[in-house]
C-alpha cells in the first residue's frame, strides 16, 4: 500500500481510535506522526517523566493504534465474498425451501437450529425475531435490484 492510501486510512481512523483508546489520558503527551503512522512523545514531555514510564506509554498507545488498524482490516480470500449473517430464526424458517438429497440432513439442519433457538432468553428472541424481519427485507430488496 502506498503511503497516500496509508495516510488516507490513519486520517480516517485516528480520530475513532482516539476516540475509543482507553488510556485517552495518555494522548496529550504524544502527536502523530504522518510520514510514518504512529505516535511518537511530545518533546516538552521527554525530560517530565520517567524513562519507564514513557516506554509503557509509548508501547501502550502504538500497540493499541497497530491492533486498532489490523481489527478494522477485511481480509476477503479468494473465492469468497461476505455476506450478511443470517438469524437462526431465518434460516429455520428458509429449509424447508431448501432441497436436500436425503430427509436426514433437512431433519439435522431443523434439529440444529432448533436447538439454537430455544437456548435463546426471551429478550434474545425478541431480537432474533427482529433481525429475521431486517434479513428478509434487505434480501427482499436485494432480489429486486437483481
Amino acid at each position: 500500500m502506498d503511503i497516500q492510501k496509508k495516510q488516507a486510512v490513519w486520517l480516517k481512523e485516528k480520530p475513532l481510535f482516539e476516540a475509543e483508546f482507553i488510556h485517552s489520558h495518555l494522548l496529550p503527551f504524544f502527536n502523530f506522526n504522518e510520514n510514518t503512522g504512529d505516535y511518537e512523545i511530545k518533546s516538552e514531555c521527554v525530560n517530565n517523566s520517567d524513562d519507564e514510564d514513557r516506554k509503557v506509554a509509548y508501547e501502550a498507545l502504538n500497540t493499541g493504534w497497530v491492533m486498532w488498524l489490523r481489527a478494522k482490516k477485511v481480509a476477503v480470500p479468494d473465492g469468497f465474498v461476505l455476506v450478511p449473517k443470517l438469524s437462526a430464526n431465518f434460516l429455520f424458517n428458509i429449509v424447508p425451501e431448501l432441497e436436500f438429497k436425503h430427509q436426514d440432513q433437512k431433519d439435522t439442519v431443523l434439529y440444529h437450529l432448533n436447538y439454537m433457538t430455544s437456548e435463546f432468553k426471551e429478550s434474545a428472541k425478541k431480537f432474533v425475531e427482529e433481525d429475521h424481519v431486517k434479513q428478509k427485507t434487505m434480501i427482499e430488496a436485494q432480489e429486486k435490484v437483481v
